[in-house]
């Protein structure tokens, strides 16, 4: 047996190996495309910041872990 035909036979074994799985060849398709384009919204307000505000309202911060996170925020807006 040449190289050839033994590629075609491990093709054959891989494609007819395991349970057959009928699904639309459409939507399988589909399914296994990554797509070209995402889809994003840009936020007004950080969400971090918002919630750790309302927290400092409510108790006082240990250590100022968010601190350094908030303060960068306010030089991005």
């Amino acid at each position: 047996m040449n190289d050839e035909e033994q590629l075609e036979q491990e093709i054959y074994q891989t494609l007819t190996e395991g349970e057959w799985n009928a699904q639309d060849p459409e939507f399988a398709a589909r399914e296994r495309l990554t797509p070209k384009y995402e889809a994003r919204v840009q936020a007004d307000l950080d969400p971090i910041v918002e919630e750790t505000k309302r927290i400092r309202e409510m108790a006082d911060e240990v250590d100022d872990r968010y601190e350094e996170y908030i303060n960068n925020a306010k030089k991005r807006t």
